[in-house]
């Protein structure tokens, strides 16, 4: 192994693998690990240790930043060793798994360590990991598919109790600290939220409201977020506008009457990245959960008025 080759300590934690409820899990306790075991053998004195950590990503793929970041390294020829707690930090999709144990990584010229699983590529006969490692692959994806299958079914069970499980409360209500899984009317943005409604029901159409939010300076939602709940994503411009698209996502969200409704997406499978859309009758309605801020009556003239331009609107493309 070349001098300048490094260490590169790959660290992964992940609610959805349920290691979160494990102590011993923690990216705190892995980095102790993983310098526990470096400092107690001779021979990697000298080498420079790199950290790779993937806090909050699932192992039943590789998608990961961290991870990523790590393997371009080890593709420019930079990285001789990549050390891992055991073998489920590293991944729990066996077949992506065993591909890299089996051919990336000694393609690369590799070395991998699963402390606790007690693997060393240096140890392996021809190259190859046993059939021990296969298995202890194979029964961490099937641990990763099953605790999926429980979190997905305890977030359905708060549903149903008309919890609100999205990561940010809509625009219009806040989340309080005391309890993230409710929602209270915010009293700066709710009367904007009642203001659409009224100007879009008294006449404006859409276009025409976003209009008027943004000659009055009215703070658009991601704006709001951003300048006053510190929140939301990072913007490169200075330019905050109200468009169309906003303003009917505001028309058309259930939760200003006081109902919960959820479950409307979901992950495509265990792992993935990728939500669809489910069938409405597979939708968890709960009514009264919170504070309406719009009466069912209003929103309902909403819907009745968004209806009828977007049938007005078949009709025109159809006849062109």
């Amino acid at each position: 192994m070349s001098d300048d080759k490094c260490i590169a300590n790959y660290l992964r934690l992940s609610l959805e693998d349920d290691d979160i409820m494990d102590e011993s899990n923690s990216i705190t306790n892995q980095r102790i690990a993983l310098g526990q075991y470096i400092n107690g053998s001779r021979e990697f004195d000298g080498m420079e240790v790199l950290e790779f950590k993937d806090d909050g990503y699932s192992g039943t793929n590789f998608d990961r930043p961290g991870f990523q970041e790590m393997m371009s390294l080890a593709r420019r020829g930079k990285i001789g060793i990549i050390i891992v707690k055991d073998l489920s930090r590293f991944g729990r999709n066996h077949i992506e798994t065993d591909t890299y144990l089996e051919q990336i990584f000694p393609f690369l010229g590799i070395r991998f360590i699963a402390i606790n699983d007690n693997v060393d590529s240096r140890n392996f006969e021809s190259g190859l990991p046993g059939m021990d490692v296969g298995f202890r692959n194979i029964i961490n994806e099937h641990h990763s598919v099953e605790t999926s299958q429980k979190v997905k079914c305890s977030f359905r069970q708060r549903m149903k109790e008309g919890k609100y499980m999205g990561a940010r409360a809509p625009y219009g209500y806040l989340k309080p600290a005391e309890d993230v899984t409710s929602l209270v009317v915010n009293p700066q943005t709710a009367p904007v939220v009642k203001k659409i409604f009224e100007l879009y029901i008294e006449g404006m159409n859409i276009t025409q409201v976003a209009r008027w939010l943004n000659e009055q300076g009215i703070m658009c939602p991601g704006q709001y977020k951003k300048e006053e709940l510190k929140t939301g994503v990072k913007k490169t411009t200075n330019s905050w506008l109200w468009y169309p698209s906003t303003v009917r996502q505001i028309l058309t969200t259930e939760t200003y009457v006081g109902m919960t409704v959820s479950g409307k997406w979901q992950v495509a499978s265990v792992g993935s990245s990728r939500h669809v859309r489910t069938q409405e009758k597979e939708w968890i309605v709960v009514e009264g959960t919170h504070e309406a801020i719009i009466s069912r009556h209003i929103y309902d003239a909403a819907q009745e008025k968004l209806a009828k331009y977007s049938r007005k609107k078949k009709q025109t493309h159809k006849n062109e």
